[in-house]
């Protein structure tokens, strides 16, 4: 399942940088070894800062006990304990600002992976919902006016 990452640097609103990765175990630190490496002049980023493993449909976020800590969600991470990533997550490693942004694969029907994926309006309730209420609304409205 792939993971897509948006990065941006604090300290230059203009960097951007987008990565997507398709491993299991991706590395992210300071030292060209990792899969994602961050260059950091400034070594705020450790050589080997954490790491992102995926566990069937799932991401986990580890911190590699790393000398400035890294950040999900603004939250200061316990060193070695895996945290289940959710899209639109935000990891602080230094300067730089990770948006985890989490890529299903496309589903397979009939062998077939090109197909056009129905798609489900995850506000399709709550609408229904918003229109029985100012439906409500509407007739509680009429009979006050008459």
């Amino acid at each position: 399942m792939p993971a897509r990452f948006n990065i941006r640097k604090a300290s230059d609103i203009n960097w951007q940088q987008e990565a997507e990765f398709e491993q299991a175990l991706i590395s992210i630190g300071r030292h060209s070894s990792n899969t994602l490496q961050l260059q950091d002049r400034e070594k705020v980023v450790s050589r080997r800062h954490a790491m992102i493993r995926q566990k069937g449909a799932v991401h986990y976020l580890v911190d590699c006990k790393s000398a400035n800590a890294t950040y999900l969600n603004q939250i200061k991470l316990a060193a070695e304990q895996p945290y289940q990533l959710q899209n639109g997550d935000k990891i602080q490693i230094g300067e730089f600002l990770l948006e985890y942004q989490f890529r299903p694969e496309a589903p397979h029907r009939n062998g077939r992976a090109d197909e056009t994926a129905p798609y489900l309006n995850p506000f399709q309730e709550d609408i229904r919902q918003l229109v029985h209420l100012l439906q409500q609304l509407a007739e509680k409205f009429h009979s006050e006016k008459r």
